[in-house]
């Protein structure tokens, strides 16, 4: 990924609006806490309520709670587990409203930037740009944009978040079964990087066709009473079948990749709940730790199994974003090659007569269209230049 053309795409709008980023970040963090929280009221009501074991935890609030009534304790937790599912669901609404709402601004504020930006450049770069190209990437390579960076930035950001929270309460209970879990996360890491360069390259041939095909259609369609003039329909359709199949196949080449990403996690994931489930009810028949801390292993290893594969999701979603990006970023670097001057007049009810004296004009390659050509058009006339086709 080219940090420099996302940092001047989207890291520099997203700043824009550090406020409603900073509420969803908040939301976000609540959301992260209340995935941590969530197998605890059951581990508590497991060891302590029901196995009657002593209490790690030094806080006296709670210590009062399960040394008294076991039944006012059991309604209490049980409630417990209620209170943080809804929690977790406001954290979660707000988080996703205001990071669709951040998205949607920033490719509104982009497309119009774009859209500016290509009136200002010059008639030698429209010349050699295909039209079709550049709609694909103001409507679909924003969108790209949208649906990543914004919404998906601070979901990427909770998962890792959910994961390391996860990781650091499991040491913090039993590193030796914590070990056992962190075995297989290597291994997760490195599918995934793989995985990440592969659909990175496959997005960009896909990016490259659709815009190509996007071009295509837009050219025949506004040359269609030529096409049927010629009686091309039959050729003209089979281009287009033709160039559509390569862009299929890199659809679906794409499509196997972000599938491949996926399964590899839960995979790999399901060896380490196996792992853990198998050595923990091990350290459980030996009393080398208690039923509920074994459940909250599994609850956390099981857990962990949909931030990873989200991750993955997501990962494949910033390679294509990063395609995008870097496909704005070439319009938006792009400089006219005429500028207007600082100090220029505005022309503002000029009247009079037009001349062109002694004017030259040459393509690219050296083909030339005009030689020395000369005329006037007097004020309020009408001329038109028929050339030799």
């Amino acid at each position: 990924m080219k940090i420099n053309a996302v940092k001047k795409i989207v890291f520099k709008r997203l700043y824009r609006m550090k406020a409603s980023l900073i509420i969803a970040a908040a939301s976000m963090l609540g959301f992260t806490i209340c995935e941590l929280l969530a197998p605890w009221p059951l581990k508590l009501i497991f060891d302590q309520v029901l196995l009657q074991k002593p209490i790690a935890i030094n806080f006296l609030p709670l210590q009062q709670l399960l040394s008294g009534d076991q039944t006012v304790a059991l309604i209490l937790l049980s409630s417990g587990i209620v209170v943080i599912a809804l929690l977790r669901g406001i954290f979660s609404y707000s988080q996703i409203f205001l990071t669709s709402r951040i998205g949607y601004k920033i490719t509104y504020t982009l497309r119009r930037k774009l859209f500016s930006h290509l009136q200002q450049l010059s008639l030698s770069f429209h010349t050699r740009s295909k039209s079709g190209e550049l709609m694909t990437k103001i409507t679909s390579d924003t969108n790209a944009l949208k649906d990543v960076f914004a919404e998906s930035a601070l979901t990427f950001t909770a998962h890792l978040l959910t994961v390391i929270g996860m990781f650091a309460v499991m040491f913090w209970v039993n590193w030796k079964l914590s070990l056992v879990a962190l075995i297989i996360f290597p291994v997760i890491c490195l599918a995934l990087f793989i995985l990440f360069r592969k659909v990175k390259r496959a997005s960009k041939d896909q990016r490259k066709r659709e815009g190509s095909i996007a071009s295509r259609l837009q050219e025949r369609l506004s040359a269609i009473s030529t096409i049927q003039a010629f009686g091309r329909e039959r050729y003209e359709k089979e281009r287009y079948v033709s160039e559509s199949n390569l862009t299929l196949e890199n659809s679906i080449r794409t499509a196997r990749l972000e599938a491949g990403a996926t399964r590899t996690v839960e995979i790999l994931s399901a060896l380490g709940i196996w792992a853990v489930v198998f050595v923990g009810s091990l350290e459980v028949l030996k009393n080398n730790i208690a039923p509920g801390e074994l459940l909250v292993f599994i609850n956390y290893v099981t857990n962990m199994n949909r931030p990873l594969r989200n991750l993955a999701k997501l990962l494949t979603k910033f390679s294509k974003a990063s395609v995008s990006a870097e496909r704005i970023n070439d319009i938006l670097a792009t400089e006219p090659e005429i500028k207007d001057s600082p100090n220029a007049l505005l022309a503002v009810g000029i009247r009079g007569d037009i001349a062109f004296e002694h004017v030259y004009f040459s393509y690219d390659d050296g083909k030339k269209v005009l030689e020395d050509v000369s005329f006037n058009i007097q004020a309020g006339k009408c001329i038109a230049l028929v050339g030799g086709s």
